[in-house]
């Protein structure tokens, strides 16, 4: 019986951190190629703290004017704050496409925005076949134009000689 009365009491009391906050606004999808850095804006004011999630992990907390504390061993290298609480991504990959959670702490309450983040995997292989492939037909372009010259040098020179 004890339990139960502990449990209601730590559920009153962080019932914030059990359920879900207030959409701060409609989620936001965010576009990137594989490789390039990203900024997750956030648009709210009176900040006092937010917490970043990704998945089921709890990635990095920004706070104005401190830097980041990364909480993810995964985001050691790759966590930047942008803007004093905006949260900047290095080099992202396509492991990190999904959801990413900004659990907002302003001065006068709380809100999440959600943050709709694609990757696009670059085709490298794809772009060396087309340079490589142009390079080919341009060659035999400027040399059968270069062997078309120079026969027709040799049948004018000809013609003239008879």
């Amino acid at each position: 019986m004890m339990f139960c009365y502990c449990t209601a009491i730590l559920l009153l009391i962080f019932q914030k951190c059990v359920f879900c906050y207030e959409a701060c606004g409609e989620g936001k999808n965010v576009s990137v190629v594989e490789g390039e850095n990203v900024i997750l804006q956030v648009d709210e004011d009176m900040i006092t703290e937010i917490s970043w999630v990704f998945g089921d992990k709890h990635i990095a907390t920004t706070k104005p004017n401190q830097t980041i504390d990364i909480k993810s061993w995964d985001y050691r290298s790759k966590l930047y704050t942008e803007g004093n609480v905006s949260l900047g991504i290095v080099k992202i990959n396509t492991n990190q496409s999904g959801t990413f959670v900004a659990s907002i702490f302003k001065e006068n309450g709380e809100c999440s925005q959600e943050y709709h983040l694609t990757v696009y995997r670059t085709e490298k292989g794809g772009m060396v076949a087309i340079v490589t492939v142009t390079c080919v037909v341009l060659i035999i372009l400027v040399t059968l134009c270069t062997c078309c010259l120079k026969n027709k040098k040799r049948r004018t020179m000809r013609c003239s000689s008879w």
